[in-house]
């Protein structure tokens, strides 16, 4: 029995030790780069962060939810530009995920996309 849990722990372990320094990064990620560090297709990402109340769309663009910004997970960016065709300036909204959201995903996003079949997350209601 003890030599089971011993051996469950060296395990566990590494994967510990890498969501700490994951969460401990100072450095915010786009979606694209988040999705290439936990091993999903980016499509897989942002439907899972958007069925999960993590993110919505905004004029095609994929936004954070308050609650997220506030808790650390995300980062609220803006992207300044000039409309082409008819030369106004204009801001487009979109987020990077924080380290700390990014180590919150790991835990709850498998190799596949999807959410392990006990975890409970729900969208906000504000």
């Amino acid at each position: 029995q003890k030599a089971k849990v011993e051996a469950e722990l060296a395990i566990a372990a590494p994967k510990a030790e890498a969501l700490d320094r994951i969460s401990a990064s100072t450095e915010a990620v786009t979606m694209t780069e988040a999705a290439k560090i936990l091993g999903i297709k980016r499509n897989d990402l942002t439907q899972h962060m958007h069925a999960h109340g993590w993110i919505y769309r905004q004029n095609g663009s994929w936004v954070a939810y308050q609650q997220h910004i506030v808790n650390g997970d995300l980062e609220y960016k803006e992207a300044n530009y000039t409309d082409d065709k008819t030369g106004q300036e204009c801001r487009k909204p979109y987020c990077h995920i924080m380290p700390k959201g990014l180590a919150k995903l790991a835990e709850k996003v498998g190799r596949n996309g999807r959410r392990p079949p006990n975890g409970s997350e729900h969208r906000p209601t504000a």
